[in-house]
């Protein structure tokens, strides 16, 4: 049952005054160039490669460059800030889409070839196509088109016919992407305090576990001693693992052993996310 205001498409339920349309007729798949590897010099403008494309961020862990002159010789492949960027050739990592948006760090750099630009048709939004092509369906519909190739690869006439949905106005997509670009500001605000406190925490275990820093009401008016393991508090031993803990392994299980349901196995190949 379709809610008023609603409708069903191809992609799903959509507001009544969305279109569903092919991905070709609101946005651009520009393939980049293929330069020679005879043209790297060690400066320049930077090269931007499928390896320099990750999920939702350029990486420049592996850089390389063409000669400054390339930005005029190639002008139709120089990229600039907010360019959108997907790799093509094994562009899918996990269920997560190989997509990123330059920031002024990134730029300017030249486009290689098996890496396209995503440019906007008429006034779409380059910020909400940004979004729009992360989509599970958009992603899924690459896995099919992508089916046989080895390696996974996909063309920009393939990307064009994904049916995708859209917004009849321009400053809905432009309201759509900006709520979409706050929770990711969000969300990297929240990592970084994260990572910070990760960095605190570390720094704090190594001065408690080596003795270093005492919490208050243990180890006053005491020194330090060399040990085995180096320096430690005057109070305190340095000892082999298996005397202070007992290790147990578990039994071998079978493969015909486990089941659908009933108590759960902790498994070498299972992590922690395995477990939400």
């Amino acid at each position: 049952m379709v809610g008023e205001g609603y409708k069903q498409t191809e992609v799903g339920v959509i507001p009544e005054d969305w279109e569903c349309v092919e991905a070709g007729t609101i946005v651009s798949f520009f393939g980049g160039n293929g330069f020679s590897s005879r043209s790297e010099t060690k400066n320049g403008i930077r090269w931007l490669k499928i390896a320099n494309v990750g999920v939702e961020q350029v990486k420049w862990d592996n850089v390389t460059y063409l000669p400054e002159e390339f930005a005029v010789d190639f002008k139709d492949y120089l990229l600039q800030p907010d360019d959108v960027v997907m790799a093509l050739t094994r562009p899918i990592l996990g269920d997560k889409l190989k997509v990123a948006r330059l920031g002024a760090k990134d730029s300017p750099s030249l486009l290689n070839q098996r890496v396209a630009k995503l440019s906007p048709i008429g006034k779409n939004q380059s910020s909400y196509i940004y979004y729009l092509v992360q989509r599970l369906s958009f992603v899924t519909a690459m896995n099919i088109a992508m089916a046989g190739t080895d390696p996974p690869n996909i063309g920009n006439a393939a990307l064009a016919k994904v049916l995708v949905p859209v917004p009849s106005s321009f400053e809905e997509q432009r309201s759509i992407a900006q709520a979409l670009s706050d929770v990711d500001a969000l969300i990297a605000a929240l990592e970084k305090a994260i990572a910070k406190k990760r960095v605190i925490k570390t720094a704090t275990m190594q001065q408690l576990l080596k003795g270093k820093k005492r919490l208050p009401g243990f180890g006053e008016g005491k020194g330090y001693k060399e040990s085995e393991i180096g320096s430690v508090p005057e109070d305190w031993e340095a000892k082999l693992l298996p005397e202070i803990a007992w290790f147990q392994e578990g039994p071998g299980l079978r493969n015909w052993q486990f089941t659908t349901q009933g108590m759960k196995v902790i498994n070498v190949s299972f992590s922690r996310t395995d477990f939400r």
